[in-house]
């Protein structure tokens, strides 16, 4: 931003001097209000949502694997970002191991875009209903330090996704990433989920990141899992 003050020759009275005062100033501020962003319409909420997943966009098995209810993530007054539904429970798989108990491949929910949405990698993800995958990241060099948490969802467009039971995470990749016409799946990155109430959202200032926090069922042991989902915010890498 750059400001330009004009100078023309003038009596040098008070009154002058008062005069350009308040311009510059009044200047400087309109140019501050013109470049500043709006804090409010950065900000997001989570609420219930009590309605089901959109019935004719994912297959009646998927459909009988949701919970009846979800939750919406809202930005600033009343847009709605997303709208989320969990599976009634989650695979979970016996062991201790890094990242999250989750089977590899398994479904965790669905999520709807009614606008474009964002992925980790801040991919755009075309407006649609897909499913969430468990997925974590692959133990090659090319993937090494790429975060700190190795546990991500994988979303695939609901289309081309009808089967619950726990998938092949390679080809769960190649749907995601022609989900949304890209070389890369798009994924949303589970990170370490803090103690709390649940469910809610928080922003990690950090990095800029909406975090949803939600605890669902399982099919094993812990009988619940707490996750922490990273839904708005893309890493730096």
């Amino acid at each position: 931003m750059t400001l330009h003050l004009e100078y023309a020759p003038m009596k040098n009275t008070s009154r002058d001097r008062r005069g350009l005062a308040v311009r510059f100033c009044c200047g400087l501020i309109g140019a501050m209000l013109l470049y500043a962003p709006s804090a409010s319409a950065a900000d997001y909420r989570l609420e219930p949502l009590q309605e089901s997943a959109p019935k004719d966009e994912v297959s009646a098995k998927i459909y009988q694997r949701l919970q009846a209810t979800g939750f919406r993530v809202i930005r600033g007054k009343s847009r709605t970002y997303c709208k989320l539904w969990l599976c009634k429970e989650v695979a979970v798989r016996e062991g201790n191991s890094e990242g999250y108990p989750l089977v590899e491949g398994s479904l965790v929910g669905v999520v709807q875009f009614a606008r474009r949405g964002g992925d980790f990698r801040d991919q755009e993800i075309p407006p649609g209903v897909y499913t969430l995958r468990y997925a974590t990241i692959p133990t090659d060099g090319a993937h090494e330090g790429v975060s700190p948490t190795p546990s991500f969802l994988l979303l695939v467009s609901a289309s081309e996704d009808q089967d619950p039971a726990p998938q092949d995470v390679e080809s769960l990749v190649e749907k995601s990433a022609a989900s949304i016409d890209s070389s890369h799946p798009a994924i949303w990155a589970l990170k370490p989920p803090k103690d709390g109430e649940t469910p809610g959202l928080r922003h990690d200032e950090e990095h800029d990141w909406w975090l949803v926090q939600l605890t669902v069922p399982t099919n094993g042991k812990p009988k619940e899992l707490k996750f922490a989902v990273v839904v708005v915010g893309y890493t730096e890498e």
